[in-house]
């Protein structure tokens, strides 16, 4: 799907990002406490430079979510999870032939490193009966202290066992599995073959779009932008949550003391989601709402937005973006709605608390596209042209543009996408800012849309509101709970059946929220069982 919009040709709404990035900074915002990150399972210094991640598992009592959740989407697949098997398997992976001895009922961690070029395994646990563990794994594979035992190769066990000891066996038990990755280790060991897998993308992009053409140059600062919070981050810790209708993948970065990534994460602020009450009555297949401050990403952002729809005029686009930015409150609310026959509808909204400055940001940005600006990729020429009239409702000053699509270069998959979501070739866009928010829609009828967005967010008698409902209720809720700071839903059920024929339309919603209450940014991955039955159901 993100493919379909950016890559081949979705420029208009790149367009609307970059508004919506203008809006990720509120204005007069206060500058960021100093990041306090939370203790982190172990000390950065202490940690073996071979080590490369560490790895929670609890006794049967918490691994029976997962099993339910499994069994949930097909019975008998959680069976494949119990703690018999998995003892057998580590007991594989570390060479001995089992590993009794152990005690079944506390954490076992699973230590991961790589000290020659070959990945290895070691496992750190309780020890329950000593004579039957140095008998089951050989005393050449074991080593102990205070009750605790390291388990694997002799080499792993000199160089691994006194941070296990000293470190991983002093943590507090965790609550779910959970997996810690090391990232100035696996950095350092990985370095090459991370530096050939990005040459090796940009090389692919070049052929495709040219060594200057706007995606090389977007995945081109993409790339590098990932590498920079790479090197901001001292841990990763993924923790798995799962019941029978949930599974759910929270992926924490802890940042370094006074890096970028550490001042974004102290920036954001939790949010009530309350703009999406406002967004008019969508079904929609991708909803975003919340509140976002870019903070020292801001002008990054800005920039590779600019820079993508015209390098030499980037410097224009960015001052009016900037001129946005400044009368922005950072919250937003997004849907995209996507119906056989009718294509991409779009609403957006963004707290605005300055109407004034904002309208003129956004006439700005618009003035740079009077004489229309065309892009071609991937054999998609597409040109944004700024419309001149505007025009008026319940007196609300709109603008508009459109964003015309030449196919006649186009491959048949390409057409094919195209014209699900434009089937005319052509998405129309309106743009207007009023009372305290700032509109944007995007559809074959972008007008009618503005309208009901309009009388929606006024709360005018009649007029539809979007209302999350089940799944998505729940999630957001769920997020609302946790103190996120925003909520991403795609919903496979509304996305599917706009480009499966056969495909009946029901709700499915992943969710991907983000946050950061504790002062390491959160990402989020939240899965229902209930959607993996839809999205089956629905496969063409």
């Amino acid at each position: 799907m993100e493919l379909s919009f950016v890559r081949q040709g979705r420029a208009g709404i790149a367009l609307l990002a970059g508004l919506a990035i203008a809006a990720c900074a509120p204005a007069e915002a206060a500058p960021p406490a100093p990041a306090t990150p939370t203790a982190s399972p172990a000390r950065p210094a202490a940690v073996p430079v071979e080590l490369l991640a560490s790895v929670s598992l609890g006794p049967a009592s918490t691994l029976r979510g997962l099993q339910a959740y499994l069994d949930a989407i097909k019975p008998g697949i959680g069976a494949t999870l119990s703690e018999q098997v998995v003892r057998r398997q580590l007991a594989s992976a570390l060479g001995v032939p089992s590993l009794d001895g152990l005690d079944p009922s506390p954490w076992l961690t699973v230590m991961i490193s790589d000290a020659n070029g070959t990945p290895t395994v070691s496992v750190l646990g309780k020890v329950g009966d000593a004579k039957r563990l140095t008998a089951a794994v050989g005393a050449d594979h074991v080593t102990s202290k205070n009750g605790w035992a390291v388990i694997g190769g002799k080499p792993q066990l000199d160089r691994l066992a006194p941070y296990a000891f000293g470190v991983l066996a002093g943590q507090a038990t965790p609550r779910a599995p959970t997996a810690t990755v090391y990232v100035p280790q696996v950095l350092t060991r990985y370095q090459p073959q991370l530096a050939l897998v990005k040459t090796q993308m940009l090389g692919v992009l070049a052929q495709s779009q040219g060594a200057s053409g706007p995606m090389a140059k977007l995945m081109t600062s993409y790339l590098e932008g990932l590498a920079s919070i790479g090197d901001d981050t001292l841990q990763v810790i993924i923790t798995l949550d799962a019941a029978p209708e949930l599974a759910a993948l929270d992926f924490a970065l802890v940042p370094r003391g006074k890096s970028r990534l550490a001042e974004f994460t102290a920036a954001q602020k939790p949010t009530d989601f309350a703009l999406l009450d406002k967004l008019p009555a969508l079904t929609p297949a991708v909803l975003l709402g919340g509140r976002l401050d870019l903070g020292p990403y801001h002008e990054g952002f800005l920039t590779l937005m600019a820079t993508f729809f015209d390098p030499s005029a980037s410097k224009d686009l960015i001052a009016a973006f900037e001129q946005v930015r400044k009368a922005m409150t950072g919250e937003v609310a997004m849907a995209f709605q996507l119906a056989p026959g009718s294509g991409l509808q779009m609403v957006q909204l963004t707290g605005t608390d300055d109407a004034k400055l904002a309208s003129q940001g956004i006439g700005r940005v618009l003035d740079l596209f009077k004489a229309g600006r065309t892009m071609a990729i991937e054999g998609v020429a597409t040109t944004i042209k700024a419309l001149p009239q505007t025009t008026t409702y319940d007196g609300v000053t709109l603008r508009g543009y459109d964003t015309t699509y030449d196919l006649s270069k186009a491959s048949p998959a390409q057409r094919d996408i195209h014209k699900k979501l434009a089937p005319n070739d052509v998405q129309h866009a309106q743009v207007a800012t009023f009372d305290a928010v700032t509109l944007i829609a995007a559809s074959a009828d972008a007008a009618g849309d503005a309208r009901k967005a309009i009388d929606a967010s006024r709360g005018k008698p009649g007029a539809a509101r979007f209302t999350a409902s089940g799944l998505t209720r729940d999630q957001l809720a769920a997020s609302r709970a946790r103190k996120d700071s925003m909520a991403l839903v795609f919903d496979l059920g509304r996305m599917i059946p706009a480009f499966a024929a056969r495909a009946t339309a029901v709700s499915a919603p992943i969710v991907m929220s983000f946050g950061a209450p504790d002062h390491n940014a959160h990402v989020r991955l939240a899965v229902p069982a209930e959607t993996l039955h839809a999205a089956a159901g629905m496969a063409p």
